[in-house]
């Protein structure tokens, strides 16, 4: 019998969510927050350090967010 692998999840990488209050997340299910599109630029907000640990925690298959590890 195969065993799954390890979840993943590519939305850190392939998308982001732009709120109306200027607030970047990695997707619709995940309330965490990258940094402000109002107050840096979005370029700024997708290489930040905030998300370079949101995606690591994924590489590492610590999802930072419940919501994450139960899709």
């Amino acid at each position: 019998m195969r065993r799954p692998g390890p979840k993943f999840c590519a939305a850190p990488w392939t998308e982001a969510v732009l709120k109306m209050t200027g607030e970047v997340n990695p997707c619709c299910r995940s309330g965490f927050v990258y940094g402000n599109f109002q107050t840096d630029s979005l370029a700024d907000v997708w290489r930040s350090d905030a998300a370079s640990a949101f995606r690591q925690s994924i590489i590492d298959g610590a999802f930072p967010d419940q919501r994450c590890a139960d899709a």
